[in-house]
């Protein structure tokens, strides 16, 4: 974790375990490891064009309402598959999220395209796409 944190930008405090336990519940899946790994750190990372969605915590209701658990239910795009599950969006129509494997999100990072309404694997792992967006901005 420590060799890509340099390449977020957030200030904001990571969360309690129990906090994304609750978001797993609530979407009845697992979350990978790198993920909450990095939301154990700070929450809603920003990299590259891409800002996370936030787990809700208590502590900041008001800055953590658009979650991850809103967003993959009450505000769920009509044209996402049925097994993806969105983490955040570049602001222009697009995200990125994971795809289930039953009730557990596989690692690999996978990108909605809203124009072409296509769904493609962007890289094996949440810390792997990361690194690439970033590498553009250095």
């Amino acid at each position: 974790m420590s060799d890509i944190f340099h390449l977020i930008a957030s200030s904001k405090p990571g969360v309690q375990r129990d906090e994304l336990k609750q978001a797993e519940e609530a979407l009845a899946v697992t979350l990978p490891e790198q993920y909450n790994q990095m939301f154990l750190q700070t929450n809603q990372a920003e990299f590259g064009d891409w800002t996370l969605f936030p787990i809700k915590t208590n502590s900041n209701l008001k800055k953590t309402w658009d979650d991850l658990v809103r967003q993959n239910q009450s505000e769920r795009n009509d044209h996402w598959p049925d097994h993806f599950c969105a983490i955040g969006e570049d602001g222009l129509g697009n995200y990125i999220g994971f795809v289930s494997q039953g009730a557990e999100l596989a690692p690999a990072v996978y990108y909605w395209d809203h124009e072409e309404l296509e769904l493609r694997q962007e890289a094996p792992t949440l810390f792997e796409f990361i690194r690439s967006v970033s590498e553009d901005y250095e």
